[in-house]
């Protein structure tokens, strides 16, 4: 299952400058060096290292707080254990936080998707339901007790549906909320990104986030950024028909989910 790394490393290799190495010494946590870098001092600085193999700091990133090229040194965040000899790691320039933001603004721009509650019950006569907390923008209602069928004119207000009318059912029966819901915002590095998003999609669309904003702030608009821009905008639009965040669709005779 992707998770955020996941995202966050192909949106640096789409967008940013991404490379890979192998440390070539260790220190401890917060040093490593690979003395096969060629790149001049500073070249990293505050940009994001991912690490790809060993058991303690595997799938972690961390900000690059220095790079030196003597020696090939890198400087970072505190990982979780030292940075043995032999880890193989992809670095980018690209700031971690704006790789965070490119992803959660990919992730609203893919849209909502679909979620199903299964934990509601209705009360016999009762003529509204209190919505569960977090529970929004319904789609369909199903009646899952014993005779199983899809709940017609309904009206959603305030955090509850409005029936109308008494159900003739026995106490506390279960049903079935269909609603769309956005994907929570991600931040961690574990943090799981949800199935229903695509994750070549979900780095196409981030990369047009993160070169966009980078465009907006640098205010360089040449020939490269403005061609790199166009080409993830046409590979998001193109995949965003390839793979759509799945939903209900409506009937189309009644025109209802």
């Amino acid at each position: 299952m992707a998770t955020l790394f996941n995202a966050m490393l192909e949106t640096a290799r789409l967008a940013g400058v991404l490379v890979g190495g192998k440390t070539t010494a260790q220190l401890n946590a917060d040093y490593f060096y690979d003395t096969n870098r060629w790149e001049p001092d500073g070249y990293f600085n505050n940009g994001t290292v991912f690490i790809l193999s060993g058991s303690v700091n595997l799938n972690n990133t961390r900000r690059v707080i220095s790079y030196k090229h003597v020696n090939g040194e890198f400087y970072c965040e505190t990982f979780d254990g030292t940075i043995v000899q032999g880890t193989l790691y992809n670095v980018t320039n690209a700031h971690r936080e704006a790789l965070v933001s490119a992803v959660n603004n990919a992730l609203i721009q893919m849209g909502e998707y679909v979620e199903i509650e299964d934990t509601a019950t209705i009360l016999t006569g009762a003529q509204e339901l209190v919505l569960p907390a977090g529970v929004s923008n319904v789609l369909r209602i199903e009646y899952a007790g014993s005779r199983k069928f899809r709940i017609g004119n309904w009206l959603e207000i305030n955090g509850k549906i409005l029936f109308g009318w008494g159900f003739d059912t026995a106490p506390s029966e279960p049903i079935r909320i269909y609603y769309l819901k956005s994907h929570p915002q991600v931040y961690n590095d574990n943090d799981i990104i949800n199935p229903n998003y695509n994750l070549k999609r979900l780095a196409w669309t981030a990369a047009y986030m993160y070169l966009l904003d980078r465009m907006q702030y640098a205010g360089n608009a040449d020939d490269k950024e403005q061609f790199l821009l166009q080409n993830a905008q046409q590979m998001a639009q193109r995949l965003a028909l390839q793979f759509p965040v799945r939903q209900l669709e409506r009937d189309p005779i009644l025109a209802r989910y």
